[in-house]
């Protein structure tokens, strides 16, 4: 009886070896199913902490991509857009491979050009083409927000040119594929197919032959729930929200059926806020079953490097770390603690970042009787800086969450509308030691800088004033530390006052970073 025991044991343990050497070959054979499986547990990500104002090339953030990394997350999405050059990510994309990341390289594209869409994306295949299968690249980010084509054949002529352009290259490489619009399942269903992709593959054939095309799609249903515009609403508001959010799963299902192709929901995804967390969750649970009973991969949206404008959307704060309820749910992974990140927006004053007068002091609100703006040759950091040309009186530049969204809302066309109500994103935690930096410097001697903590609410106390600190006429980081023993502060201001009689001062890279014993 003993040997007979020994014999099964022996026997299933040979078995196993060989399912696990089958499972290893089928991966090695078949490249894409690796990826997809990969793909299982993703997550949309956001711009690394300095990439906005380096012309060449990102800064490297290891330990953003670490943390994802330890969170449980097998992929990740970030967008490069047509005015970045295709070595731009490069340093951040072979890191996250060598971590074990697959990476999607999705296009959020700016230009109205198709032509130039085209030979963009033929500049990325040839740039990466001898990169591992695990970099995927993701043909459009929803065409109607960017770059607003809203003439679906018009958007699938430039995804049919832009295959044909990267399969001369990169005949291997996997493409993500969606439709026009907001790229819901009803445009992958009806788009993504042979009557709108006519490219040819090198050695024949064309889309539907191609192994290497996974369709993409987006759902967020009900919409009313997902995107609530500040409204308090539950998923008992919608008694068919089940049946849509399924009936979504199922068309997208079925397009990859028909096709032979893999499919993958690029972005999914409820403001958490100001939704009841229960609710909240067991929203998230019930899609996230639903995807994957329909062996769908995913990728949540979103957890990004820094609190921003999409606070509300995010499951990564910068104080507090990953969201455990949520990674119980897509990654059943216990969160290890948050490296140290910048809590501040728009740090290094880009002059992309906003429109009009706000232009490139987007996040900042600026009073006093200066004149601000943004200059390119301050010599600071990177590229960008804040030029402040002062007059005599003081003048102070501060960040907070709803004086930000507030001054957002009235001048950004992206975001003129009635938003969902946000979540604050710069906090003081009890315990935590604050150290406020940036750089700096004035053209005459005698110009000062003081640096304040507040809570931005109503009434709310100043946490900190530092003594006035004298600015140099060369570049210099000035440091401010700030050990906070009082209760938490969700919504915190932070503020910095320039002084010294008529003066130009420049500012750039302001950042604020908490340290704590359990990082």
């Amino acid at each position: 009886m003993r040997y007979l025991i020994i014999t099964v044991i022996w026997a299933l343990a040979l078995a196993g070896n060989a399912l696990a050497d089958s499972k290893q070959d089928s991966a090695t054979a078949d490249p894409v199913a690796a990826v997809f499986q990969s793909m299982k547990h993703g997550i949309c990500v956001g711009h690394f902490d300095r990439d906005q104002d380096q012309t060449a090339v990102a800064e490297l953030n290891a330990d953003y991509l670490d943390s994802i990394r330890s969170a449980g997350f097998n992929s990740i999405r970030f967008f490069f857009n047509t005015h970045r050059q295709p070595e731009f990510f490069a340093s951040n994309v072979t890191y996250a491979l060598k971590q074990g990341l697959v990476v999607n390289l999705c296009m959020f594209s700016f230009t109205k050009q198709k032509q130039e869409y085209v030979d963009r994306w033929k500049q990325i295949a040839t740039f990466y083409k001898d990169y591992p299968p695990e970099l995927v690249f993701e043909m459009f980010n929803e065409p109607s927000l960017a770059p607003k084509l809203n003439d679906p054949a018009e958007v699938m002529d430039w995804i049919n040119a832009a295959v044909a352009a990267i399969r001369e290259v990169s005949p291997k490489r996997i493409l993500l594929i969606g439709g026009p619009s907001y790229m819901q399942a009803p445009f992958l269903s009806k788009y993504v197919t042979t009557e709108y992709l006519t490219y040819k593959l090198p050695g024949g054939g064309g889309f539907a032959e191609d192994k290497y095309v996974m369709g993409a799609f987006h759902m967020y249903e009900p919409h009313a729930y997902t995107m609530p515009k500040g409204k308090l609403v539950t998923v008992d508001d919608f008694p068919k929200w089940k049946k849509l959010v399924t009936d979504n799963f199922d068309l997208a299902a079925a397009w990859g059926k028909k096709w032979n192709k893999r499919v993958v929901l690029t972005e999914w995804g409820a403001q958490n806020v100001p939704k009841k967390r229960d609710d909240f969750l067991a929203y998230t649970k019930f899609v996230f079953d639903a995807i994957n009973e329909r062996d769908i991969a995913s990728m949540y949206y979103a957890g990004l490097p820094r609190n921003s404008m999409m606070a509300s959307w995010n499951i990564l704060d910068t104080e507090f770390g990953w969201d455990q309820g949520v990674l119980d749910i897509i990654t059943r992974t216990k969160a290890t603690p948050v490296p140290s990140f910048n809590q501040l927006a728009n740090s290094e004053f880009r002059e992309f970042e906003g429109w009009g007068e706000n232009r490139g002091i987007k996040a900042w609100q600026v009073t006093g009787s200066s004149s601000a703006s943004v200059v390119n040759s301050a010599s600071l950091s990177g590229v960008f800086a804040l030029k402040l040309d002062l007059d005599a009186e003081p003048v102070t530049i501060s960040q907070d969450t709803l004086t930000m969204v507030e001054k957002w809302q009235s001048s950004d066309p992206m975001i003129a509308q009635a938003n969902a109500l946000q979540k604050p994103f710069i906090h003081l935690r009890r315990g935590n030691t604050y150290r406020l930096t940036f750089l700096a410097r004035a053209e005459k001697q005698g110009a000062t800088a003081t640096a304040r903590l507040e809570d931005a609410s109503a009434n709310g106390a100043i946490c900190f004033t530092s003594n006035p600190q004298p600015l140099a006429t060369r570049k210099e980081e000035y440091t401010f530390d700030y050990k906070h023993t009082g209760p938490d502060i969700m919504n915190a201001r932070v503020t910095l006052t320039l002084s010294g009689g008529k003066n130009i001062v420049f500012v750039d890279r302001v950042m604020l970073k908490s340290h704590r014993k359990d990082r």
